[in-house]
């Protein structure tokens, strides 16, 4: 491994509050894992960074378990979160419609729309951009929205700066 990549002190901090037992910072590690850019990549230990964090915030943790197989394009990911959806976790219907989207399970554009609402419904914001995106307007009804949008992307904003954690912008 790259001594280098192992020696930043936002890394070494992740490891400490991982080993201590922090969800959020195993879970962030996990995915510093998965992309390889400030450690080597590890999808074992990405992988065993999740379950370990799962203990304790099971929803999050399988949303970014679910994350990376729907990068790896792995097609085993429809069951990991189509419950946490079922039990009104906002961030996994959002998956659950990008799952489909991607073709990574069958599934219908009435299908992929209505996880988005199911998102929107329970306060995921981003799924409810998405929802607004994917709206069949003509391009006057479209330009009426407009403003709609531009509201949905500042909460996403304001909410990104008040809590980098916030599971209403979680993607």
């Amino acid at each position: 491994m790259n001594a280098q990549k192992m020696n930043l002190p936002e890394i070494q901090s992740l490891m400490e509050s991982a080993r201590a037992g922090d969800p959020r910072a195993a879970i962030s590690l996990a995915w510093e894992y998965f992309l390889g850019e400030r450690v080597s990549r590890d999808i074992g230990k990405c992988y065993s960074l999740l379950e370990q964090a799962e203990e304790v915030e099971p929803e999050r943790a399988r949303f970014y378990a679910a994350k990376i197989a729907i990068l790896l394009k792995q097609r085993n990911v429809y069951e990991k979160i189509l419950a946490d959806c079922d039990n009104g976790y906002a961030p996994s219907c959002f998956l659950m419609s990008e799952v489909i989207g991607q073709g990574l399970t069958e599934g219908s554009k009435k299908n992929q729309l209505d996880y988005l609402r199911r998102g929107a419904e329970l306060g995921h914001i981003v799924s409810e951009f998405f929802l607004w995106r994917s709206s069949t307007l003509g391009i006057l009804r479209r330009l009426g929205t407009v403003p709609y949008a531009l509201y949905l992307i500042v909460r996403i904003f304001v909410t990104k700066y008040r809590d980098p954690h916030s599971e209403k912008t979680l993607t």
